[in-house]
């Protein structure tokens, strides 16, 4: 199956400790840019998920934000840790910025997958 398959190459996967969400970012937003008609008069969502802070790249995804709101694409993040973790800053402002929302996801003790919507939770947003 897929998941069989996805499952086999993440086993060979290697994580450098870096998380560069621009290089994502801009990727997709070339393949948004590149559609036929450009922007769509309804908007376009993506995803982005992530384990970690900004390491690398633009730590503050400016001009990701402004590239995102030119094309009318709402970018919807959620980061991947635990529920006592600060929600990284540039995620939140890039999903406020874009009309995204934000959430967590996180595994509780009982090993259930939570999912925790933090676009309303200021508090709990971090400030690196």
């Amino acid at each position: 199956t897929n998941y069989d398959r996805m499952l086999r190459w993440a086993e060979r996967g290697w994580c450098g400790g870096g998380t560069d969400v621009q290089r994502g970012l801009s990727v997709a937003m070339q393949r948004f840019g590149g559609r036929k008609h450009g922007a769509c008069s309804q908007g376009w969502h993506a995803l982005l998920l992530t384990d970690g802070e900004v390491t690398l790249g633009c730590h503050l995804l400016e001009r990701e934000r402004a590239l995102a709101k030119a094309l009318k694409l709402s970018v919807h993040t959620v980061y991947v840790g635990t529920d006592s973790d600060a929600y990284p800053t540039a995620l939140a402002e890039l999903a406020s910025a874009t009309g995204g929302c934000s959430f967590q996801a996180c595994i509780s003790s009982s090993g259930v997958v939570q999912l925790i919507d933090r676009g309303h939770d200021h508090g709990r947003v971090g400030h690196t």
